[in-house]
């Protein structure tokens, strides 16, 4: 399939629902395993052993990789404030970076609101801080822009984070990325620790905290009947809840509705889920395999060069 006809779908759909995964982030410029990257910027970290920001995830040992350091709850935060900040505030700064989420939103911008809508996995706020409405994006996992109570002690004990990292960064040692142990961040209500609000919180996340959920299902409700197109970018497919709860019950809206259109842009692929869409209806389903997130970028651009023409064409008319 054409960029053109990939643009004049988009064109023509009712409803537009975009998938992101970590490949799309990374399509951006983030790569959770880019060991020169995680060196560049935090050099601390590098040298008491972390290679890549995937080392970090949910790092809960009590020392450092050297088996030198302890991982303290100083240096925890000095860590998580720097990250949040980057990749939740301050990403657009490097424009060639959010390239790829800048023509994305200009390609599905003219849509009515109630007719787009995105979900992802990733926990940055790339989709935010490039200027998509927060009421139009479910994020699975939650995100940094949230504290909550390590407990918790309470549903409500959610709270905004972005004061709390900028009280960080201010008495940050950057010689060692650890931050005062006042500026810990503390539950308003019961005084314990907070945590990101992230899956990674285990068994006390509290999720949904905006009742994001309903609202994507509403939208599926009002979409699965009509001219309806599934976006997904680098959604990954060996992640088995990702499938059961997103990926599977989306593809059965193809054998239900022969206006809906899947476009699949990831690293790998489902192959028996790949044959069966394929032999039900070739023309409902486009996927694009992608070795090194290269694609993403490529269709992206392609697809939105392709929309251009098509918007300055009919102004001629």
């Amino acid at each position: 399939m054409s960029y053109e006809y990939i643009a004049q779908q988009i064109i023509d759909t009712d409803y537009i629902l975009i998938l992101t995964g970590g490949g799309f982030s990374q399509a951006a410029g983030l790569d959770y395993y880019d060991e020169e990257y995680f060196k560049d910027i935090y050099p601390q970290l590098y040298s008491v052993g972390f290679r890549t920001l995937d080392d970090i995830m949910n790092y809960n040992q009590e020392y450092c990789p050297d088996k030198q350091t302890k991982w303290i709850e100083e240096l925890k935060w000095g860590y998580i404030a720097t990250h949040a900040m980057i990749t939740n505030y301050n990403y657009t700064n490097n424009q060639n970076t959010s390239e790829v989420y800048q023509y994305l939103k200009k390609i599905v911008e003219f849509k009515p609101k109630d007719r787009l809508f995105l979900t992802t996995t990733n926990i940055d706020n790339f989709h935010g801080i490039n200027g998509f409405d927060s009421d139009q994006v479910y994020k699975i996992y939650g995100d940094y822009i949230n504290l909550q109570c390590s407990g918790p002690c309470r549903r409500d004990a959610v709270f905004e984070a972005k004061e709390y990292y900028q009280n960080i960064l201010k008495r940050l040692d950057k010689s060692t990325l650890k931050c005062a142990s006042r500026d810990i961040p503390k539950c308003p209500h019961c005084h314990a620790h907070m945590i990101v609000n992230i899956k990674g919180a285990g068994s006390t996340f509290i999720q949904d905290i905006n009742n994001q959920r309903q609202q994507y299902m509403t939208f599926l409700r009002k979409a699965m009947n009509s001219r309806f197109i599934i976006l997904e970018l680098g959604l990954d497919s060996t992640n088995k809840m990702i499938a059961c709860q997103f990926k599977y019950p989306l593809e059965q809206i193809l054998f239900t509705n022969e206006y809906a259109l899947l476009i699949r842009i990831n690293i790998d692929i489902d192959c028996e889920t790949d044959n069966e869409l394929i032999l039900h209806n070739q023309k409902q389903y486009i996927s694009i395999i992608d070795t090194q997130y290269g694609n993403i970028r490529n269709v992206i651009d392609g697809v939105y060069m392709q929309y251009l023409c098509k918007v300055y064409d009919k102004a001629l008319k």
